[in-house]
Formats: C-alpha cells, structure tokens, sequence
C-alpha cells in the first residue's frame, strides 16, 4: 500500500456526498475552483507518517498513521452568516461521511481513519478572496506485512 491509494480513497469517500463528485473534489490540484463550483474539496497529504512495528519474525507488521488533509472551499456571499452556516453544513457533512466508513469503503490494509482534527476557518474578509477555506484532517491507519532481511 502507499500514502497515495490512502488520498484516493479519502477523496472517493468525500464524494459519496450528494453534490461532490470528480468536478468538486480533486487531489493536490485547485484548478477545479477556477471553474465557478459552488464548493470545493481538495484532498492533499498532511504532516508526517508516524510507524510502529506490530511484530517481528519472518514477516513483520507495519502499522503506518498517515494524515490526510480535506481543504473545504466555500464561496463567500453578500452575508457572513449565510457563509458560516453553509461552511459549518458541509464541514459536517465531510465529517459525518468520513465517520460511516472506518475502513474508506474496504480499502486494502486501512484499519481505521477517523477526523483527528478541525481546524477553524480562516479568518473571514469578503474582500479577501473568493473562497472561505478550512481544513479537516483525517488520520488513516493502515498495517502492512514487510519481509525481514535481517
């Protein structure tokens, strides 16, 4: 397995929300908010991997903690309450997505992912951009079976 099978599956997750699909939901690109969606996901790699050895012999377990970051772009409007009720809505939407499937719908080796962390929206400034932003992170476990050398 790799930290990139572990993004994609995060991503695919992500779209299994109604109104999130290929168009609104992209790894490591923001191109897609160049298109005028109404709201945008981008799905890209975290801090560090964390790694503990499960066990030793001839085949070890590996298990690794990678992080995943969920960047929620929601478009700002004429009103800061109609934009804070629409970022807290799809937050929880992401949120509630991620916590039906422990196992990203049967990724190979995945043991559980869960949101470890919910940033707070940057701060809101209509004059600052198109998009209101904020990070969700998501910690993916994962164990996998290396042969030993040694």
């Amino acid at each position: 397995m790799s930290y990139a099978v572990i993004q994609t599956a995060v991503g695919a997750v992500v779209q299994k929300i109604t109104g999130y699909d290929s168009t609104n939901v992209k790894e490591d690109d923001q191109r897609g908010l160049a298109i005028g969606t109404v709201k945008s996901v981008v799905v890209s790699r975290g801090g560090g991997n964390d790694e503990s050895h499960l066990g030793m012999g001839t085949t070890a377990q590996i298990m690794n903690t990678w992080e995943v970051v969920v960047t929620l772009f929601v478009p700002f409007s004429t009103s800061r309450n109609q934009v804070a009720a629409s970022i807290n809505t799809e937050m929880q939407k992401i949120v509630n997505e991620v916590n039906k499937w422990p196992k990203l719908d049967g990724t190979a080796n995945v043991v559980d992912a869960e949101i470890k962390r919910i940033g707070a929206p940057e701060p809101y400034a209509i004059d600052r951009g198109r998009w209101w932003v904020q990070d969700i992170s998501v910690m993916v476990q994962e164990i996998n079976a290396v042969a030993l050398s040694e």
